[in-house]
């Protein structure tokens, strides 16, 4: 059974999305790496819009495509829940970064540091690259409002530090 329509009752807008796409190679990867259900996180921007990051860069998405096709998804809120004045601001700060690139490289150096049991080894933690990740663009947006999911750089970030986070708790 599908919880698509759970989704659609409960979200509200900055809530983190976390999904898998259950028939893509690179996101069972990227999932069993993390040791962790998930591979890709968004934000949810309210009307219906995510933002995501993925290939094509920072941009906004419907929700809708994530709501029928083959992915798992689980929806998660930041605890105390902040006032809607400072979930704006999330949103804000993340319509400020569309149009930014994807950072390969950083996938590929956190890659290489999670395959090294190095990912969140300070000694090891610097930027590759410009452009940004997924989980990274979703930490820096909660970042303008002092919210941090991790004592990591947002770079770092992995989807499972969302889900694991002591501050977020899963609503779907």
């Amino acid at each position: 059974m599908n919880n698509y329509q759970a989704i659609r009752d409960n979200i509200q807008l900055a809530d983190i999305i976390l999904t898998r796409d259950i028939n893509s190679p690179i996101s069972k990867v990227i999932a069993n790496v993390t040791h962790s259900c998930w591979s890709h996180s968004m934000l949810y921007l309210g009307d219906d819009k995510i933002l995501e990051t993925d290939d094509k860069g920072i941009w906004v998405r419907p929700l809708e495509d994530y709501l029928g096709g083959d992915y798992a998804i689980g929806l998660f809120r930041v605890k105390p829940q902040p006032d809607k004045k400072k979930l704006k601001k999330v949103v804000k700060k993340a319509r400020k970064m569309l149009g930014i690139n994807y950072n390969w490289l950083q996938l590929v150096w956190q890659f290489i540091l999670r395959i090294c049991g190095k990912s969140e080894d300070k000694a090891f933690s610097f930027k590759a690259g410009t452009g940004m990740i997924c989980t990274e663009a979703v930490a820096r947006a909660y970042r303008k409002i002092g919210v941090q999911f991790k004592l990591i750089p947002p770079w770092q970030m992995e989807p499972v530090d969302f889900d694991e986070s002591k501050i977020t708790v899963r609503i779907i």
